[in-house]
């Protein structure tokens, strides 16, 4: 800016993101912030600066722009409250009358009513489609798609965006389990970076991972040994503040306190995760101290019908700093749980009290399935919508959050039930709250110990069993007698190679045959040398439960019907007694 202003380029300057100590020599800065001015409102996106630059230039309203205007608002996640709340509300009615080609289009390949347009169909539909052009290609399409008069060509470029859109779904996803995969949660930041990154999605990767592990989180691209990417953080991180006294770190840097943008020397990225560590101990934070969700009253679900939902749409539209009304729902039954969307990322309930039942939509928690269909005093927070589907017009919950009382016992013995991800195996030397019981020991007291004084939020029954003779049994009466009867009438029986016919013949599995041979030899019905068995014929009669291996197969059949066949209740029962 300086350069130009000294070749005789005048510079304006528009913005709305945090103002670093020193600004620029620009001819002018347009800020609503700007330290010399006292413009009443703070809280402009950057559309919202740039229609304050139309009006001033035009001297009037341009009212046809704030369907844009809303749009861009929106997008930015800025405070919905005064000017911008307005300007969102006016803009958003004229949305849904827009006579503008392109977005009639694009709202048409995206399966949007445009009568039903509201503020989260443009922050999860339009916005995003919007922002894909920019994110991985050529932005200024998106401006002849909204400025421009053309049917043919308005609808190829919407149909280009929503590809594009797709596009970058799949982008996102490869980029967040490439991430995930790096993150070291003993670290209370996280600074990840990796060649091949694509620098137009990082932003939306590092909020899906702070949303997954409540941590500040920079992910990076790197590139001819620069990285450059962007920074999401948690409630009680200032990430601009924080970084802003550490500029010579970075090439560039610029953001406010939720989300910042950067480029920098690989060789600083140890220093960049350094800073951010020093200044989580300097100040004092807390990471474990969990975002604040306020719960404005609790609702029963026999309260909720379309009128309920229709009479908040007075204190509409919702978004930062005019957040969406959330409710308690509690003395709830999970009646079905199923997964749905692309990979089964999403969730989605039916809860009941009594004789009233509910659709619930879980966005991103595909992976928790089985802990919501298995939930104890489960209570949930939540949103109200109304969801249209094959003409009917239905009230649907959408989860803000969940919580549940007391430990958590999940099972997931199943053979489709998967192991929950990050969450160890028990052993000796787990520390951690919640557990998976993977593989049952052959001695019940093994397990039982790894409980012994140890508290846990929640234990997933996995309850993989090596040798299964619970479903074998310890054998009956009459196997012995078939089994001695069998092995009587041969001088000698090699078991290391006839045991698996021994067993077809018999019906009986080979892992209770083999105990039940044990057991013989050490009743001294038998002997065996070098895996030859002999029938000793003139052995003292003794019955099969003077056997010590005996009494302890049938201690271990009871152990494992209760660990394959009994409620996680029952299991947590007998291992905590």
């Amino acid at each position: 800016i300086s350069y130009a202003q000294s070749q005789g380029v005048d510079v304006i300057v528009t913005d709305h993101h945090g103002l670093p100590a020193e600004l620029p020599d620009a001819f002018a800065i347009v800020h609503p912030e700007y330290p010399e001015a006292d413009y009443p409102f703070k809280y402009l996106a950057g559309c919202g600066v740039a229609f304050k630059v139309a009006c001033a230039l035009l001297e009037s309203i341009p009212t046809e722009m704030l369907d844009l205007v809303a749009i861009g608002t929106i997008a930015d996640m800025v405070s919905l409250t005064d000017e911008n709340r307005i300007m969102v509300k006016v803009g958003l009615e004229m949305l849904k009358q827009t006579e503008r080609i392109g977005l009639i289009e694009l709202m048409k390949v995206s399966d949007i009513d445009m009568s039903d347009v509201n503020e989260e169909t443009v922050g999860f539909k339009i916005a995003p489609q919007l922002n894909s052009l920019g994110r991985l290609d050529d932005p200024n399409r998106a401006i002849e798609l909204l400025t421009g008069f053309d049917d043919e060509e308005a609808l190829s470029i919407a149909q280009m965006i929503n590809a594009k859109n797709e596009e970058r779904k799949e982008i996102v996803q490869k980029i967040y389990d490439e991430a995930m995969g790096m993150v070291d949660l003993d670290k209370p930041v996280q600074v990840l970076a990796k060649e091949g990154w694509h620098p137009g999605v990082l932003g939306i990767v590092a909020g899906r991972i702070l949303e997954h592990i409540a941590q500040p989180v920079i992910v990076l691209n790197i590139e001819d040994d620069m990285a450059k990417g962007s920074a999401r953080s948690i409630e009680a991180i200032n990430i601009f503040h924080a970084l802003d006294d550490h500029r010579d770190l970075f090439e560039a840097f610029g953001g406010h306190a939720g989300a910042a943008g950067m480029t920098l020397p690989v060789d600083n990225l140890e220093q960049l995760s350094q800073v951010l560590c020093d200044y989580i101990a300097e100040n004092d934070i807390n990471l474990a101290q969990k975002k604040t969700l306020i719960i404005d009253e609790v609702l029963d679900l026999s309260e909720i019908d379309l009128d309920t939902v229709k009479s908040l749409e007075k204190i509409a539209p919702f978004g930062m700093d005019n957040a969406k009304p959330v409710f308690e729902i509690k003395d709830l039954t999970v009646k079905q749980a199923r997964t749905m969307g692309q990979n089964g990322a999403h969730l989605k309930l039916k809860i009941a009290q009594g004789s009233t039942a509910v659709d619930l939509v879980a966005f991103n928690q595909g992976h928790l399935v089985q802990e919501f269909q298995q939930a104890q005093n489960l209570r949930l927070a939540v949103t109200l919508s109304i969801n249209k589907w094959n003409g009917q017009t239905t009230v649907q919950l959408m989860l803000e959050d969940a919580r549940v009382d007391g430990v958590q016992l999940i099972d997931i013995r199943s053979k489709n039930a998967s192991l929950p991800e990050r969450v160890p195996v028990l052993s000796e030397d787990t520390s951690a709250s919640e557990v998976v019981v993977l593989d049952i020991p052959d001695k019940a007291e093994e397990l039982k110990s790894l409980f012994v004084g140890r508290q846990f939020d929640a234990v997933y029954f996995k309850n993989h069993i090596k040798r299964a003779y619970y479903l074998t049994g310890y054998g009956t009466r009459e196997q012995f007698a078939k089994l001695y009867k069998t092995i009587y009438q041969f001088p000698e029986f090699d078991v290391r190679y006839k045991l698996k016919e021994l067993s077809h013949y018999l019906n009986i599995p080979d892992i209770l045959l083999v105990k039940m041979i044990q057991i013989f030899d050490e009743l001294d019905f038998v002997t065996i040398t070098d895996g030859v068995m002999v029938v000793n014929k003139g052995a003292e009669k003794r019955s099969i439960s003077d056997s010590k291996i005996y009494q302890d197969l049938k201690q271990e059949v009871k152990f494992q019907e209760l660990m394959a066949l009994g409620t996680p209740q029952e299991i947590y029962d007998w291992l905590m007694n």
